[in-house]
């Protein structure tokens, strides 16, 4: 999943006025910053996504990032919340992708990568969702206007141009 990973951190705006919300959109995509730093740091000798995406590798990422922010700002709503976003990313790998479960365990997933047509509309279906309710959050004056509509917007293009690269094959290697 890519722009869906956003759409969820923009829906847990929701459920905490507390978490800013540029940390509610890194928390949702931390194990694809954490895949990221171990592509660039040893791409060779390491296993990225089972350091980065299993169970075990996602749960610790998530409970780092709860206790640092329970530690600074000593609200546990917001660590929880925090938590689960980081969680959720590996259940919505599952749904788009395959990716492993723990060391010597089975990759899971339904791999709709594999079709990128639905792939999009799932993603856009989140991303839709997801706006719904941060758009909640907003104050009602700004509610209605088109500037409130730029999150979903950005995020639908994105998902598009995605689609567009997937459906020509020249989809860039993963390290």
């Amino acid at each position: 999943m890519i722009a869906g990973h956003l759409g969820i951190a923009l829906g847990a705006r929701r459920f905490t006025r507390t978490v800013p919300i540029w940390l509610l959109l890194v928390a949702a995509q931390l194990p694809d910053w954490l895949d990221a730093g171990v592509c660039a740091v040893a791409p060779r000798y390491f296993n990225g996504q089972l350091l980065t995406h299993s169970i075990p590798a996602v749960v610790i990422a998530a409970s780092a990032l709860a206790a640092l922010y329970a530690l600074r700002y000593r609200e546990w709503d917001g660590a929880l919340i925090v938590a689960l976003l980081v969680v959720s990313h590996i259940l919505a790998d599952y749904l788009t992708g395959i990716k492993p479960t723990w060391p010597g365990g089975p990759r899971i997933g339904m791999g709709l990568y594999h079709d990128p047509v639905l792939d999009a509309a799932i993603e856009i279906v989140v991303v839709a969702l997801g706006w719904m309710l941060y758009r909640q959050t907003i104050p009602e004056r700004w509610r209605s206007l088109r500037v409130a509509a730029i999150p979903l917007s950005l995020l639908v293009v994105g998902q598009l141009a995605v689609m567009a690269v997937a459906l020509t094959g020249h989809m860039p290697a993963k390290c």
